[in-house]
C-alpha cells in the first residue's frame, strides 16, 4: 500500500530536514501531510496483464507502450506491470484544482519500466516514485513545482535498483529532485537540477553512481546521508548554498573526476562522515561571500582530500574542525582569502605533499587547539601572509617543506610547545624565517635552511636548535643543527658543521650550524623559480641572485682550503638561461678570476671551483661572484669556462679518431 511506501520515505525526509536544519531553514518545512486530496481525482491502471484503464480516455495503447494524447491533469498513473513503455510525447502530467499527495506515476515492484518524455508538474508529495523496482529507466522528463509545494519531491527510489535516471530536468523541486533511500547500484546521470531545496539525497543506499549532471541553484547541490560506497564525478555543481555534503556515518564514497564546484557557500562538507574520497575535483568560490569554504570536515576521521583545485573561497580553502587522521594531499590550493588548511581542534592529519599552497591572504596553513599532525613534502607553501601558523598546538611535525616569500613570516609559532620543525627550506619571507612567540618553548628546530634577512625572531621562548636529544642523532651518531644563511664560521675539521655556535638570543643558540645547505636554494627572477644547489666544504653565506648583473653571488670562509660546487638550471625555458646560463662564465673571488670546471647537460649547468687562503691578499670571508658572458669564445676553449687548459684537452682525447657522421 502507499501508507507503507509513504512510511519508507519518512526517513529521507528526516535527512533532508538534517541537510536544512544545516543551513538554517525550518524543519516544520518538511511535514508530510496526511492521504487527502479537496476533490475526487482519477487512477490511471496499467494492469500486470498489460491492459489499460484510463477513466481520462488521454493514453494510447500499442502492445507494451503507452502513449500519451494529450494532457492529463488531476490524475496519476499507477504501473503494476513489468516490461512497458510509457512515453509522455511532451504532454504533461500534473495537478490544477486537486492537491494529489500520492505520487504522479507510482511503480511498485517492477522491473524493466521505462519512462520517457514526459512533462510532471505541482504534485503535492512526490512526481514518480519506484518501490522495490529494478531495470527501470526515467528519461527525458520534464519535473517542475511551483516553489511555494515545500514537500513536494521529484523522482524518489525506495529498496530499488539497478535503475538509470538520466537527462531530465528538475525545476523548483523543493523536498529533492532525485532522492534515493535504501537502494543501491542506481545511475544518475546527465540530469539538470536547478532552483530547489536539494538536488539530490542519497540515504541509506551503496554502489550508485552520480555523473555529468548540472545542479545550479538550489539550497544542498547533493546530499549523502549513512551512504556508502557512492561514486560522484564529472558533475557541474553551481551556486549552491551546500555543493554537496556527506552526513551521519557516509563512507568510502568517492567525490572524484573533475567535478566543478563554483560559487558555493560551501563547497564540499563531511559531518560526522569517515574514510571518504575528495579527488580530483575543482572548487572555485570567487563569489566572495561571507564563510565560503571549498571542503569543511566537522567531527570526521579517515577521509581522503587529494589532487583537488581549491581557490579564491572567502575564508579557507580546507577546514578541519574536530576532526581527525585525515589525509590532505597533492592538492593545489590558491588565493583564499584567508586560509588555505586551516584545523581547529583536530588531530593526527596529514598535510603532504601538496603541490602549491600560495597565495592565501591570512596563513598557508594554520592549526589551533591542535596536536600530533605532520605537515610534510609540500612542495610549495609561497607567498601566503603567514605560511604555516601555529596557536595552542603541540606535538606537531612541520618537515620537508619549501615555504617561501610570505609576506610576513614563514613559519609562526604562539603559545606552541613540543613540535618539530625539520628539513625545511624556509626562505625569502619578507619579515621573519621562523617566529617563536609568548610561552612557545621546547620545539624542535633541526636541519633547516634558514635564507631570510632575519631568520629567527623569538620571544620569552627556549627551544632546541639541533636533532642532539632526538632518535635521529642516536642512529645517525651525528648531532647536526640548522644552515644559517648569515653564519660565516669556518669548519677546521671537515665535517660540515661550524667550529662556532650561532648565537639566536640570550637564551637560544645553534651549537652545530651547517656550513652549507641541504637543499636546493630558490632564487626568484619574473615570478619564476630557479633552484640551485651548493655542495661545499667551505662555509657558504648571504645567498644572493643579481638580476641587473646575471649573477650568483654569496660569501665563502675557510680555514685553509677546500672547494665550492654551484649547480643552477639551464634549459632552453628558463628565463635565467637566456641571460646568465647561456655563452660563457667568469667566476670572481675577492675580485680576482679564478679557474673553475664546468659540466653541463640539457637540464642542468654545474660550476666546481677550488679555493684556499694563500691565493688572495686578504683574510676570508671571500665574497664570490658566478657571473654570466655572451663573449667570442677562445679557441681551444671547448667547455667554455674562458681559459684553455687540460680539461679541453680530456675532452677533446675523448673523440680523438673519430669521425663525423654528416656527409
Amino acid at each position: 500500500m502507499y501508507e507503507r511506501g509513504r512510511r519508507r520515505m519518512n526517513k529521507t525526509v528526516l535527512c533532508v530536514t538534517f541537510f536544512l536544519v544545516s543551513i538554517g531553514i525550518s524543519a516544520s518545512t518538511f511535514y508530510i501531510q496526511p492521504l487527502a486530496h479537496a476533490r475526487a481525482y482519477k487512477t490511471i491502471y496499467i494492469r500486470s496483464d498489460f491492459s489499460l484503464d484510463d477513466p481520462t480516455g488521454k493514453i494510447e495503447q500499442l502492445g507494451n507502450h503507452y502513449f500519451l494524447s494529450g494532457d492529463i491533469i488531476d490524475a496519476s498513473i499507477r504501473v503494476n506491470a513489468s516490461d512497458i513503455v510509457i512515453r509522455g510525447s511532451n504532454y504533461t502530467l500534473g495537478t490544477a484544482a486537486c492537491q494529489i499527495y500520492e505520487p504522479g506515476i507510482w511503480v511498485q515492484q517492477r522491473a524493466r519500466v521505462t519512462i520517457m518524455n514526459l512533462k510532471i508538474k505541482a504534485f503535492h508529495n512526490l512526481s514518480i516514485y519506484l518501490d522495490g523496482s529494478s531495470n527501470c529507466n526515467i528519461s527525458m522528463c520534464n519535473i517542475k513545482n511551483p516553489r511555494n509545494m515545500a514537500t513536494a519531491r521529484g523522482i524518489v527510489l525506495s529498496h530499488s535498483s539497478n535503475n538509470v535516471i538520466s537527462r531530465n530536468v528538475f525545476t523548483s523541486v523543493a523536498d529533492g529532485a532525485i532522492c534515493l533511500d535504501s537502494s543501491s547500484d542506481n545511475t544518475i546521470s546527465k540530469n539538470n537540477i536547478t532552483l530547489g531545496a536539494l538536488g539530490f539525497n542519497i540515504s541509506d543506499s551503496s554502489n550508485n553512481h552520480v555523473y555529468g549532471n548540472n545542479i545550479i541553484d538550489n539550497d544542498i547541490g547533493g546530499g549523502l546521508y549513512g551512504s556508502s560506497n557512492n561514486y560522484i564525478y564529472g558533475n557541474d555543481i553551481e551556486t549552491n548554498h551546500i555543493g554537496l555534503g556527506l552526513y551521519g556515518s557516509s563512507s568510502n564514497n568517492h567525490v572524484n573526476g573533475n567535478n566543478t564546484l563554483v560559487f558555493n557557500n560551501k563547497g564540499i562538507l563531511i559531518e560526522d562522515s569517515l574514510n571518504n574520497h575528495i579527488c580530483g575535483n575543482n572548487i572555485t568560490e570567487e563569489d566572495k561571500r561571507t564563510n565560503r569554504i571549498g571542503v569543511h570536515l566537522i567531527n570526521s576521521s579517515g577521509n581522503n582530500i587529494s589532487e583537488n583545485s581549491i581557490e579564491k573561497c572567502y575564508k579557507n580553502g580546507i577546514e578541519l574542525w574536530k576532526s581527525s587522521n585525515n589525509t590532505i594531499s597533492g592538492n593545489t590550493i590558491n588565493q583564499n582569502n584567508n586560509t588555505g588548511v586551516d584545523l581547529y581542534d583536530s588531530s593526527g592529519n596529514n598535510i603532504s605533499e601538496n603541490r602549491k599552497i600560495t597565495e592565501n591572504a591570512g596563513h598557508g596553513i594554520r592549526l589551533e587547539i591542535s596536536s600530533n599532525n605532520y605537515i610534510y613534502g609540500n612542495m610549495e607553501i609561497t607567498c601566503n601572509g603567514i605560511g604555516i601558523y601555529f596557536k595552542d598546538s603541540s606535538g606537531n611535525t612541520i618537515s620537508e617543506n619549501f615555504i617561501a616569500n610570505s609576506t610576513d613570516t614563514g613559519v609562526s609559532l604562539l603559545n606552541s610547545s613540543g613540535n618539530i620543525i625539520s628539513e625545511n627550506t624556509i626562505a625569502h619571507n619578507n619579515i621573519t624565517g621562523i617566529s617563536l612567540q609568548h610561552n612557545a618553548p621546547s620545539n624542535f628546530v633541526y636541519h633547516n635552511d634558514l635564507v631570510n634577512k632575519m631568520n629567527v625572531d623569538t620571544i620569552d621562548s627556549m627551544n632546541v636548535w639541533d636533532n642532539g636529544t632526538l632518535n635521529q642523532a642516536r642512529v645517525q651518531k651525528r648531532i647536526e643543527g640548522n644552515y644559517w644563511v648569515n653564519y660565516n664560521g669556518t669548519d677546521v675539521n671537515g665535517d660540515e658543521i661550524g667550529d662556532v655556535p650561532l648565537a639566536i638570543d640570550d637564551y637560544n643558540r645553534d651549537n652545530y650550524p651547517l656550513i652549507a645547505p641541504k637543499r636546493p636554494i630558490p632564487f626568484f627572477w619574473n615570478a619564476t623559480r630557479y633552484d640551485c644547489r651548493f655542495r661545499a666544504n667551505v662555509t657558504v653565506s648571504m645567498l644572493d641572485f643579481n638580476h641587473a648583473s646575471s649573477s650568483i653571488n654569496f660569501d665563502i670562509n675557510l680555514a685553509m682550503s677546500g672547494y665550492c660546487n654551484v649547480t643552477f638550471p639551464s634549459d632552453d625555458r628558463s628565463t635565467v638561461n637566456l641571460q646568465l646560463l647561456k655563452g660563457r662564465f667568469k667566476v670572481l673571488i675577492a675580485n680576482i678570476p679564478v679557474a673553475y670546471v664546468l659540466n653541463w647537460n640539457e637540464t642542468h649547468t654545474s660550476i666546481c671551483f677550488k679555493v684556499s687562503i694563500d691565493q688572495f691578499g686578504e683574510d676570508p670571508p671571500y665574497k664570490v661572484s658566478i657571473q654570466g658572458e655572451i663573449a667570442t669564445p677562445l679557441m681551444g676553449d671547448i667547455n667554455m669556462d674562458c681559459c684553455v687548459d687540460i680539461y679541453d684537452v680530456v675532452l677533446v682525447s675523448k673523440d680523438f679518431g673519430k669521425e663525423s657522421q654528416n656527409n
